[in-house]
């Protein structure tokens, strides 16, 4: 399953519903692929493109977080090769990637912030043991284990591969020419402090759209709270987004 699957996928169901274009597109992190994805794929039917905190293909360093993650499900004795149905699944090696996963959601900053070194609120002092004792090792632990009771270890699989072969101008000939196809007015967002779909990479989307001259904004958030502030500064990009929209209103039909 890639994210072309994805976006062929929802166009099928608009085409279900009779919608010939679509006002706006938005989408963070994978939903913001899949936003350059509608982009491109169907240049006819997107009047807005609004990705945020995203990528036109990983880094090294995304996929290399992502291939741990997978690794920690698949050696769990739970996973039994993705036939775990019946029992109780790979419980362990889900946590662990989504404590892995969610490393990279933050800054340093945030977490020098929030946890520093701390120790847990119950213990003065270290207790040289191999059991959590740092607050940022709990913190970890919680979400990981919550994550296990609402998401499936075989669908974490296959969205971490399909965010690994996302190449936007792997058809079409190279970055340059694949954003040459659109038509939409874009609005590019970025976060300061996230490190795992960096500033840079918006900014070299931005360039190919100016380079084929079209119609684009740009916007890095100033926030501490890495790639996680797409979810958490909602002010901020309310703001953002409603100038946007502004400038070209929908229609009254």
């Amino acid at each position: 399953v890639t994210i072309q699957d994805m976006v062929a996928a929802q166009a099928k169901l608009v085409d279900h519903f009779g919608i010939d274009q679509l006002y706006a597109v938005i989408g963070g992190s994978m939903g913001g692929m899949q936003a350059l994805q509608w982009a491109v794929a169907y240049p006819d039917r997107v009047r807005h493109c609004i990705p945020l905190a995203t990528t036109h293909r990983l880094t090294a360093q995304g996929i290399a977080f992502n291939a741990v993650g997978r690794q920690a499900i698949m050696a769990d004795p739970g996973w039994a090769g993705g036939d775990y149905y019946d029992g109780p699944g790979p419980t362990h090696g889900l946590a662990v990637a989504r404590m892995v996963g969610h490393v990279t959601y933050l800054s340093e900053e945030a977490m020098r912030l929030k946890f520093h070194r701390k120790l847990r609120p119950d213990q003065e002092s270290f207790h040289y043991a191999f059991e959590n004792e740092f607050q940022v090792e709990t913190y970890l632990e919680y979400h990981g284990k919550g994550f296990v009771g609402r998401f499936d270890a075989n669908s974490y699989l296959y969205i971490t591969k399909a965010m690994d072969y996302f190449d936007l101008g792997a058809d079409w000939g190279g970055l340059g020419k694949a954003l040459a196809r659109t038509k939409a007015r874009f609005l590019i967002v970025s976060v300061s402090s996230d490190w795992l779909f960096p500033t840079s990479r918006s900014r070299l989307i931005v360039q190919h759209l100016q380079a084929a001259g079209r119609d684009v904004s740009f916007a890095e958030i100033q926030s501490p709270y890495g790639h996680d502030a797409f979810l958490l500064e909602i002010e901020a990009l309310t703001d953002l987004i409603e100038a946007f929209f502004a400038a070209d209103p929908p229609s009254e039909s």
